[in-house]
């Protein structure tokens, strides 16, 4: 029940709107198979982490997210502002707040 709970809280969170969409949704629970996850067959996805706060535990999502982000969009800080749908100059606020190495 409370890991319902905790992803219901992230999806909220993470939503862009008053609606959660099927790609706010994370992996497998979007109906992405298994074997996608982790990045390889036969790799088992990271264990959850437990966080002691709800500011850790967003923080430590958001860094996670903009990571991926940035990642889709080959590090390019402007496109991944309008992927996410953030000003570039906020971005890079959290880009700097939450300690994320970019190429630039």
């Amino acid at each position: 029940m409370r890991e319902l709970r905790n992803i219901i809280e992230r999806l909220i969170i993470m939503s862009s709107g008053p609606t959660i969409k099927l790609e706010d949704v994370p992996p497998p629970l979007n109906g992405t198979p298994a074997s996608h996850l982790s990045g390889g067959a036969g790799t088992p996805p990271a264990p959850p982490r437990h966080y002691s706060s709800m500011k850790e535990a967003r923080a430590a999502f958001e860094r996670e997210f903009i990571v991926q982000k940035l990642k889709e969009n080959n590090g390019n800080v402007s496109k991944t502002a309008d992927a996410v749908g953030m000003e570039r100059s906020n971005l890079h606020r959290k880009i700097k707040a939450l300690r994320i190495e970019t190429e630039s």
